[in-house]
């Protein structure tokens, strides 16, 4: 056995073996690409979480604007004339940040305030606050007929009932929202007391709602009859009654209702 020397050392070659490599810190170049696709597809989703998240809360933060307008109109509506209504609101976002329909909800509790206004002047700029409250509302929503109702009722304030400008918003909000739940028994009143002074598709319009809110509303129908009767409208309306009920299981040929 002869004595190892520096010609029999096997040498070591400076090439490693592919199947042992690894980076710096011990992980495969494959596995550290994975890892850093996990960071990346993850930073996405939070990104897409954190904007999702965000518009959720701009939605339902205007909604509380809205909420909170309407809630001012309810709180108003179990005054009465004679308590002072206040006209005053309050700080509220600018421009488009504040939502269309709390505008309207706005514009309402104004004119309704000026009813009970303390002097003249306070009415007439309790009035035009509303105006502007529509028209602001109007830029973001051009076609909505709760809008042109309000503003019928602004114009029978500033200007009485029977006028054009009044006739003309409540034939607007007919034929941008044929049927409105909160409005419906204020455009059948007005519309079958000023019935002759509308265009015709207006005042088929009226009958449909007027017939839908009997249907729809037992303290409302005793009202509609009576307005009715006193008015040109009774015949058309009348029939268009009886057709709707017509198909009705308590409206058969033993079981008449007088109208």
């Amino acid at each position: 056995m002869g004595c190892i020397t520096p010609r029999n050392i096997p040498r070591i070659t400076s090439r490693p073996d592919p199947r042992r490599t690894r980076p710096q810190g011990g992980v495969s170049p494959a596995l550290a690409r994975h890892i850093v696709g996990l960071g990346t597809a993850r930073t996405i989703v939070i990104l897409g979480l954190l904007i999702v998240i965000g518009r959720a809360a701009f939605v339902i933060d205007r909604e509380s604007l809205v909420v909170l307008s309407q809630q001012r109109v309810e709180r108003q509506s179990h005054l009465f004339a004679g308590q002072g209504i206040a006209t005053s609101l309050p700080v509220r976002p600018a421009g488009a940040a504040y939502p269309a329909r709390a505008r309207v909800n706005d514009a309402l509790y104004l004119a309704r305030g000026a009813q009970s206004a303390g002097t003249p002047g306070d009415r007439s700029a309790a009035l035009d606050r509303a105006r502007a409250e529509l028209t602001m509302a109007r830029s973001v929503r051009p076609v909505w007929g709760e809008i042109e109702i309000v503003a019928a009722f602004v114009h029978v304030l500033r200007d009485g009932e029977d006028t054009v400008a009044t006739r003309r918003a409540l034939e607007q909000s007919y034929a941008q929202t044929p049927y409105l739940r909160t409005a419906a028994a204020w455009r059948v009143q007005y519309g079958l007391r000023y019935w002759l002074a509308l265009n015709p598709e207006t005042r088929r319009r009226v009958i449909n709602e007027a017939v839908w809110l009997t249907r729809i509303d037992d303290q409302s129908r005793t009202m509609v009859f009576d307005l009715a009767r006193g008015s040109a409208a009774y015949k058309p309306f009348i029939l268009r009654w009886l057709a709707s009920r017509g198909g009705d299981a308590d409206f058969g040929a033993n079981n008449r209702i007088t109208p």
